[in-house]
């Protein structure tokens, strides 16, 4: 299952196995095509009877937790998985150091996930700094060639209606969706305008040339459709007709459900947010926690997930093996690339023999150099990306064992969007019973318990009435837990 066929057939023949079928997973795909790609395999594996599966490297199929969790509970079952590189054979008889190699490998590749995305954050703030939009507003569009963002002419002066109609207060955001619709004038999407279209619209800075990221404003170098005093105006306006300003963040969003299926979702009242879900399906019944209280609990139930020196040390051990191993497979491929450098600089200097020699045309030596310079240029930012990969490997790694070694103090000195993003690592989802008499703090499986040895999967606790004591079944629970 990978680019490097010939290389797993080799081993399958060294062991006496015979390869049945070939998977190949591209680097760049994307989640939805990795599901369905596991999904075919899985099936295959599953119809089929399938005894043994060969692998290149670990993290090439254990990219998220539930592909981990789909293999190992076919290794549970008999599946024998073998994995080329480093040379280990995964089946429900393996030694606990072997697993807990394949569950870090699996951990570094799903945090990958998150290190990606935390990449591109990086990326819109450093464009949003630069002065660019990172999309296209009504009255704007995205120009693909330049990256930029450009004025619509076609609906700029339906935006600038907007504005000037709204400065002279005689007509709320509803009656400037009426005269807009009345004037069958199309809405940036639906089949009609809204008052919330056109609130969203006054409220949003570039038209004024303006960026708001992340509740800042920056300056933008885009072309502005309003003037400052006009948008500062309408937002005044806007202010004194007393509609919402800011946009609150949430983000403990999506992380506890109700045993109903529920979500819990958040919302301010006097200045406090709290994080509420339905208890009776769509009916108006609702259970509600504070967000103050919600991090007072996780914070001292997270100071319990700390590691012990003997299994830290045990980590770091496994993290040397893994780099070791890396390097070894980095070197192969610097090698390699190296080759593919000076093979297309002989095609270069050859190229150009053969248009001197008159064996080339003018033209076919154009079109045949673009097409060497683009794969030079290519498989020069490849062989840079892989010298560096050992280091960036490295701190990366460092960087996993250094959170988990100090999660309890990084967790409660970080902001509550950085607690979300540990809490979203470790756990599936926190679970509360629709009676509200229980609580569930349900781990990922099954690497949860690796990387916090001595937890179960779930952990349960009676959910108290009392507000001010609502998650403290759940610490006792983690103690307990933790001592055996």
């Amino acid at each position: 299952m990978d680019v490097q066929d010939d290389e797993n057939t080799q081993y399958a023949a060294q062991i006496g196995l015979t390869i049945d079928r070939n998977y190949t997973i591209s680097e760049s795909a994307s989640r939805s095509e990795l599901r369905k790609k596991f999904h075919e395999i899985f099936d295959y594996i599953d119809t089929a009877k399938i005894e043994h599966f060969v692998v290149l490297k670990i993290d090439r199929f254990l990219r998220n937790n539930q592909d981990l969790a789909d293999i190992e509970k076919r290794v549970m079952a008999g599946l024998t998985v073998h994995i080329v590189r480093p040379r280990i054979i995964w089946t429900n008889k393996i030694s606990s150091h072997e697993r807990r190699r394949i569950m870090f490998d699996a951990f570094l590749a799903d945090d990958e996930v998150f290190q990606l995305a935390e990449r591109t954050r990086e990326g819109m703030e450093a464009k949003i700094k630069r002065g660019q939009p990172l999309r296209a507003a009504y009255g704007y569009w995205n120009d693909q060639n330049t990256k930029t963002v450009l004025v619509d002419d076609t609906r700029s002066g339906t935006a600038i209606r907007i504005f000037d109609l709204y400065s002279t207060g005689k007509y709320g955001v509803d009656a400037i969706a009426e005269i807009l619709n009345s004037d069958k004038i199309l809405p940036p999407s639906g089949v009609a305008w809204t008052g919330a279209t056109i609130h969203k619209i006054l409220n949003n800075p570039i038209y004024c040339g303006r960026i708001r990221f992340k509740g800042k404003i920056y300056a933008g170098s885009h072309t502005p459709l309003v003037e400052a005093d006009l948008y500062d105006k309408c937002h005044a306006e806007l202010s004194r007709r007393g509609h919402k300003m800011e946009r609150r963040s949430y983000p403990f969003n999506g992380l506890m459900v109700l045993k109903n299926g529920s979500l819990f979702s958040g919302e301010t009242a006097k200045n406090h947010i709290y994080y509420g879900a339905r208890t009776n399906g769509r009916g108006s019944a609702r259970i509600y926690i504070r967000e103050s209280l919600l991090v007072e609990q996780l914070n001292q139930i997270i100071g319990q997930l700390t590691w012990t020196p003997e299994f830290s040390a045990e980590i770091r051990t496994i993290a040397k093996e893994i780099l070791r191993d890396r390097e070894k497979s980095l070197s192969a491929e610097i090698k390699n690339l190296k080759i593919r450098l000076d093979k297309i600089e002989n095609q270069r200097a050859r190229l150009l023999e053969y248009l001197l020699d008159h064996v080339l045309t003018k033209s076919e030596y154009q079109n045949k150099k673009i097409e060497l310079d683009i794969d030079y240029r290519e498989t020069v930012e490849s062989y840079t990306r892989a010298q560096e990969g050992t280091i960036e490997q490295y701190n990366r790694i460092e960087y996993v064992i250094d959170t988990f070694e100090n999660l309890p103090s990084l967790f409660k000195l970080g902001s509550n969007t950085e607690r979300s993003r540990i809490l979203s690592q470790l756990a599936h989802r926190v679970i509360i019973s629709d009676d509200k008499t229980e609580i569930q703090i349900e781990f990922k499986k099954p690497y949860s318990p690796f990387i916090l040895p001595g937890l179960p999967q779930i952990i349960s606790a009676g959910l108290p009435v009392r507000k001010s004591a609502i998650f403290r079944p759940l610490v006792d629970a983690v103690r307990t837990a933790m001592a055996a």
